[in-house]
């Protein structure tokens, strides 16, 4: 949706690695994978939003952005929301995708669902049958863990203000004048959180604690 994010990419990647979540409709996607070198890019998530690709026509176009990365050599892995509804159609949207030899995984649905909170709510079923890991669901339950957001790492808004995370968004400056980084890793505070730092660049969390740890 940004219409200069490749042009951002290719400069960044110049020094820096990406690490990509998309729900990959963009028309974008393919300029994206001629201009990007995909040694420079540690991680591309495909979200596939099962439903809403397949109501709003564009199946096709998901696929087809898909197979290029792949055929490129962008290290792409395919997820899916296991959104409470999708139960009863997890085979047949299974059967869809195999024809075009592309596998997905579900990864656990957070929010609420007909009055009932999620993950907390999926039933040994449910388990079972969108293949989830039940060691998953701690992964947003920080519960007093360390972060390293504010200490290495930081959310940069479209507007260039800088913040710790999506939960607390405390501001720590702007990218075109200071960025105001703390010197440790600090435990976080929420019970639930929706961007666990160290799953989405690890080698960030590992220096940091390293650091602590003196």
């Amino acid at each position: 949706m940004v219409p200069n994010f490749v042009e951002a990419c290719i400069a960044l990647s110049k020094k820096h690695y990406l690490g990509i979540i998309t729900n990959l409709t963009s028309k974008q996607v393919m300029i994206f994978s001629e201009k990007v070198n995909p040694e420079r890019v540690d991680f591309m998530i495909c979200s596939l939003h099962l439903s809403e690709v397949e109501k709003r026509d564009l199946v096709t176009r998901w696929v087809e952005n898909y197979l290029c990365l792949r055929q490129k050599g962008f290290k792409t892995n395919v997820q899916a929301v296991a959104y409470p509804p999708l139960r009863k159609e997890i085979s047949r949207y299974r059967s869809m995708y195999s024809q075009f030899n592309i596998g997905f995984e579900f990864t656990p649905f957070q929010g609420m669902y007909k009055g009932r909170t999620y993950p907390e709510s999926y039933s040994a079923d449910d388990v079972e049958r969108f293949g989830l890991n039940p060691d998953d669901f701690t992964i947003y339950a920080p519960n007093g863990k360390l972060c390293n957001a504010r200490c290495n790492l930081g959310l940069v808004y479209p507007d260039g203000r800088v913040a710790t995370c999506f939960d607390l968004d405390l501001t720590m400056g702007h990218i075109y004048s200071k960025i105001e980084f703390k010197d440790s890793m600090v435990r976080c505070p929420e019970k639930k959180c929706v961007c666990p730092m160290h799953i989405w660049d690890n080698r960030l969390y590992e220096k940091a604690l390293k650091e602590q740890r003196g």
